[in-house]
């Protein structure tokens, strides 16, 4: 039974550190924020979604342009070198899907 136990824990643990790969939509403007500093952060949603959410984080690899909505697959790793406040993840650019400018 602790040979099963053991197995399970460490495909676990190896499963979450190759992560996850999610489709985000990316907002066209960024909005003021707050975290431990006042700045500018992206509105995120996961497809699917009708809520956008503030993101605070950075996206590897992936170079926002304001004016234009991204759809994006993102890989979420764990991130094993957080700093004090940090996040616990990691979000890479897998692929662009779209980038789209909004009509007005």
């Amino acid at each position: 039974m602790k040979k099963i136990l053991l197995i399970l824990f460490l495909f676990n643990f190896c499963f979450s550190a190759l992560g996850e790969n999610r489709v985000f939509i990316v907002k066209e403007n960024l909005i003021n924020c707050v975290g431990l500093i006042e700045r500018k952060c992206m509105l995120v949603k996961e497809e699917g979604s009708k809520n956008w959410k503030y993101f605070y984080d950075n996206i590897e690899g992936f170079k926002y342009q304001e004016g234009y909505r991204y759809k994006l697959l993102i890989k979420i790793v764990r991130n094993k070198n957080i700093l004090q406040d940090g996040s616990s993840k990691k979000y890479k650019l897998i692929k662009i899907l779209e980038k789209l400018k909004p009509k007005k």
